[in-house]
């Protein structure tokens, strides 16, 4: 019966994306899998191609641990490149995640992926990047991850909210460059409760331009990051941290 509702989908996945190189996630597909790759005997969907646009059509809800909900593995082409259009629809966990349980995960040295227009919520990272991996993220809403929002090395965040994250960006470093190259534009930071830390690790070759913290922060919230044009932290602007203090609090 599964093995049915795999080609049934498939079908239906062909019919609805003519387009070559386009591909559908929702929430019926996930059960059997999506696509040619994706393991349907896995909770996680898999992407293992090193190029295509994988479009939501539906909401995507998890509730179990111990894996990512969508994991890219493009391997080490150079020049690969995937989009996810969330296309304003949301990835969310359900329940508490654990360590391992992230929204969209990213492996493979030379991969380049991009994460858009929608929602992530409750999963441990919303979005992890792993090391040599490049990622942009853009017009996305990333809620209460229970600690990085976005951790990544290398890549353009923009136009994102963050809302109530333990952390909104941590940026680890990479064996394979002497330094973080993160490019942190026209985000807005909001948090009721004033919890959220803005930022871990954010050396000086991180670049940080016209972002807005909307609630009491402090003013070198963006820790090392070389500021450029108008960051408002609360109801000043931004300035550099001279101390370590805010990577020495996530130890």
């Amino acid at each position: 019966m599964k093995q049915l509702l795999y080609v049934l989908l498939a079908m239906t996945s062909s019919l609805a994306f003519a387009t070559p190189g386009q591909y559908q996630i929702n929430q019926a597909c996930a059960e059997v899998g999506c696509f040619a790759g994706d393991d349907p005997n896995t909770s996680t969907i898999e992407i293992s191609q090193s190029a295509g646009t994988f479009i939501l059509t539906s909401n995507l809800t998890v509730s179990t641990n111990g894996a990512p909900a969508i994991l890219v593995d493009a391997g080490n082409i150079l020049g690969s490149g995937v989009t996810i259009d969330l296309n304003g629809f949301q990835i969310r966990h359900s329940a508490v995640a654990d360590s391992l349980t992230n929204g969209i995960e990213v492996i493979g040295q030379n991969s380049v992926v991009t994460i858009k227009n929608g929602k992530i919520q409750a999963f441990n990272d919303n979005i992890l990047a792993g090391d040599g991996a490049s990622v942009v993220v853009e017009n996305m809403v990333l809620r209460i991850a229970r600690d990085d929002a976005i951790q990544a090395s290398i890549g353009i965040i923009r136009n994102n909210v963050f809302d109530a994250n333990d952390f909104g960006v941590n940026a680890p470093g990479s064996v394979n460059f002497s330094a973080d190259r993160l490019r942190i534009e026209n985000n807005l930071f909001i948090d009721d409760a004033a919890n959220q830390n803005v930022a871990y690790s954010l050396g000086n070759t991180n670049y940080c331009k016209d972002n807005v913290i909307a609630y009491a922060e402090p003013d070198d919230a963006f820790s090392l990051c070389t500021l450029v044009g108008e960051n408002l932290c609360d109801n000043a602007l931004c300035t550099t941290s001279q101390t370590t203090s805010q990577d020495e609090a996530k130890e």
